[in-house]
């Protein structure tokens, strides 16, 4: 019994520990994201000194402060400068070393004046190349941009990349793109065996790991499942007995969102380019979601701007987009429209959801309810792309990290969190915030937690000590799935026991607890400011907001449930390289509502389209929203009432 005991306090700490990723596909922006160092290596050639002032520009505006080196100067030093990663600019050909170590793996040809790789072959002056290489001098990789001549490397970075292992270019015209591994291996197409080794491989992790996999299907629709899927593989195969990566992410993607989890889902993904689209049709047209409802944020016909789409080719607008949300792995509707309208361009690409047909007819309503019918045009990539670049692109509200900001001379701070990922320096950051809130004297606090996708509960529970004096948990009930798969997301003085109790779901009851109030505990109006994509941690917080009764919710339903799952564990499919993630843990909120397992967090405030209308003109209409609110004292004559 003692070592049961010590088992479920063993889980419970784990929880705050974050999962281990699995390797996938080498991605530009990730790796020039983290790269130390910013070295050049040009030739004494026309255009260098051009070339130089190009790159101590990029430093200087994408890079601020980075040590920027140049290799010839000072070679000798390169191995220990260089060794933790970093961002190459150069030319193609012999006299770059430095390249020519970098790209040991990837096995392009120069000679002749022409540029010969993979299924690209293009003069090699105006060549343009943006791509991942292997650090010669560490165990990651760099970033390299390289250019034909020194004057054609002037204005790399404005081409069109970061989200695949490689761009090519002609001076500004795009060629060719696409990923590789780790082991700078692309995998486009997998055999009918693979592939059938890749479903069975999903399908049996899911059921090891997830804590309650059938929870919200049946045994006969999960076999039912499984055969659609191995049936699809089979229908997708091409003359050679093959199946593209692209067919077999699009089966996985929607047998993950079956089980209606956020944290089971497949994480494949690649950039959408006039190559990969050849023979794809878009709308013209984005969208934006409002509680049930498809709004056209932006269109290529202005009249049906803000209009709602009721039907498409008469069919109901959420029947038609099933293609698209039935992929979308979420509990809510909320949460799996935010999904697909985060990367709207990839879902129409991936489902190809508009290339069934010629034409297409809207039914569209207004905001006073009248109806009508439009026509909508379809476009190639080329002129979505384009249409995309001239409309107003979505206003994102919390991309900024960890800040805040002051209105109303200091009365009230709006303090903008984007995640609840866990480390000592963005726990100091929270308390910083706090101590300027304090310093300011601010009586109201708008906690923004919208776009927030989650984090650890520790640091969740760290900053909602500033704002709950008594005693308080993040959850009531934790039922945890022991397993081989998530050893290394854990501790190694921690496997053994995973080890025992693998196989079996253990549940652990938390009591609440008490914390030190904090110097800076933030003692006025709170308020939680959240959306669909509110998840995770940020809608269990959300959750602990609304039962510790702290104070005013505004916003949209949060996108994650207060019953909940977590703790993705991350894995990768042996033979397509496919990322996926499955659920190891399930959370019960602090205490039991109604509704816990049907619908996320309901703002106390609840936001619409039409409740904005007012602040439409705004950058931020929910914010702009919210301090009206709070300045004309609804919120107090509210709490009065009550």
């Amino acid at each position: 019994m003692n070592l049961m005991k010590r088992a479920l306090s063993f889980f419970f700490a784990l929880l705050t520990l974050p999962s281990a990723a699995a390797a996938a596909n080498l991605i530009f922006d990730n790796v020039w994201g983290h790269a130390k160092v910013i070295v050049y290596e040009l030739p004494e050639a026309d255009g260098r000194a051009e070339a130089i002032r190009y790159v101590e520009a990029m430093r200087d505006e994408l890079k601020h402060g980075q040590e920027l080196l140049d290799a010839a100067a000072n070679p000798s030093s390169l191995k220990d400068k260089l060794k933790d990663g970093f961002v190459l600019y150069t030319t193609l050909g012999e006299k770059s070393n430095l390249l020519r170590l970098a790209s040991l793996k990837l096995g392009w040809q120069v000679a002749g004046g022409s540029f010969r790789w993979r299924d690209v072959t293009a003069p090699t002056a105006g060549l343009r190349l943006i791509v991942v290489g292997k650090n010669p001098y560490g165990k990651g990789f760099c970033a390299i941009l390289a250019a034909g001549t020194n004057r054609a490397l002037a204005g790399i970075n404005a081409t069109p990349h970061g989200a695949s292992s490689y761009h090519v270019f002609q001076g500004n015209q795009f060629l060719r793109e696409g990923n590789y591994d780790e082991a700078f291996i692309s995998r486009e197409r997998v055999s009918q065996a693979a592939a059938m080794e890749d479903v069975n491989q999903f399908f049996r992790t899911l059921r090891r790991v997830h804590p309650n996999l059938l929870g919200k299907v049946s045994a006969d629709s999960y076999r039912s499942l499984k055969e659609q899927t191995a049936g699809g593989v089979t229908s997708k195969l091409d003359a050679s007995g093959q199946i593209l990566m692209e067919d077999l992410a699009s089966l996985l993607y929607h047998a993950a969102a079956y089980f209606r989890d956020g944290h089971t889902s497949v994480d494949w993904q690649t950039s959408v380019n006039e190559w990969n689209a050849r023979g794809k049709r878009f709308p013209a047209f984005r969208l934006r979601f409002d509680n049930g409802r498809f709004l056209i944020a932006a269109a290529k016909d202005p009249t049906m701007v803000d209009r709602e789409i009721v039907a498409v080719n008469g069919a109901p607008v959420l029947e038609f987009l099933g293609p698209i949300l039935g992929r979308q792995s979420g509990e809510t509707l909320g949460f799996r429209a935010s999904r697909f309208l985060w990367n709207e361009p990839f879902w129409y690409y991936l489902t190809n959801l508009f290339g069934a047909g010629a034409q297409y007819t809207l039914r569209l309503r207004d905001a006073e309810g009248q109806y009508r019918e439009a026509p909508l045009e379809t476009l190639n990539f080329a002129e979505y792309r384009t249409f995309r670049d001239q409309a107003r692109e979505p206003f994102h509200p919390n991309d900024r990290g960890t800040e805040v900001e002051f209105f109303d001379s200091g009365a009230t701070a709006h303090f903008l969190l984007s995640s609840f990922h866990f480390s000592a320096e963005g726990q100091k950051r929270v308390d910083h915030v706090f101590e300027e809130v304090k310093a300011k004297g601010a009586r109201n606090l708008i906690l923004d937690l919208r776009g927030n996708g989650g984090g650890q509960s520790n640091m969740a529970e760290h900053m909602f000590a500033y704002l709950y004096g008594g005693k308080f948990r993040s959850f009531r009930l934790l039922r945890i799935k022991a397993s081989w798969e998530i050893l290394p997301d854990v501790a190694w003085w921690a496997r053994p026991m995973v080890f025992v109790l693998r196989g079996r779901v253990i549940s652990h009851s938390i009591a609440e607890n008490s914390v030190p109030k904090p110097d800076a505990f933030f003692p006025g109006r709170a308020y939680l400011l959240v959306d669909n994509a509110s998840y995770s941690m940020a809608s269990s917080f959300a959750t602990m907001f609304r039962d510790y009764q702290v104070g005013t919710i505004l916003g949209y339903e949060t996108g994650g449930m207060p019953n909940t799952f977590g703790n993705p564990h991350h894995f990768t499919l042996k033979n397509s390289r496919i990322p996926c993630t499955v659920a190891w843990t399930q959370n019960l909120p602090p205490m039991a509502m109604p509704g816990d397992d049907e619908h996320g967090v309901i703002p106390s405030v609840p936001l619409s389209d039409q409740k904005l209308t007012e602040f439409k003109t705004e950058k931020d209409p929910a914010l702009a929203f919210t301090l009206r609110y709070i300045q004309s004292g609804a919120a107090s004559t509210m709490a009065q009432q009550h």
